[in-house]
């Protein structure tokens, strides 16, 4: 799976630091909360915690790999 796309705009950011003290792989840097994608995990829980909506994230390449791999039943397979 591709790593998602996450954004992080700095005018609405107000410094409260919540994405960087939730983040359970420690991947934001405190001074200028940038995320290292070496350690990101993905959970995009910065996102999720932040008051001032100013992290985001863009789902639309694991949206169409999901809907063009999973979308159809398949039959149940005996091993």
């Amino acid at each position: 799976m591709k790593p998602v796309a996450k954004f992080w705009d700095g005018d609405k950011c107000n410094g409260c630091q919540a994405c960087v003290q939730k983040c359970p792989a420690a991947a934001i840097d405190k001074e200028t909360y940038e995320v290292d994608e070496s350690l990101c995990i993905n959970c995009m829980r910065c996102a999720r915690v932040c008051p001032a909506k100013a992290r985001s994230y863009d789902c639309g390449e694991v949206q169409k790999y999901l809907e063009s791999n999973y979308m159809e039943r398949r039959e149940i397979e005996w091993f």
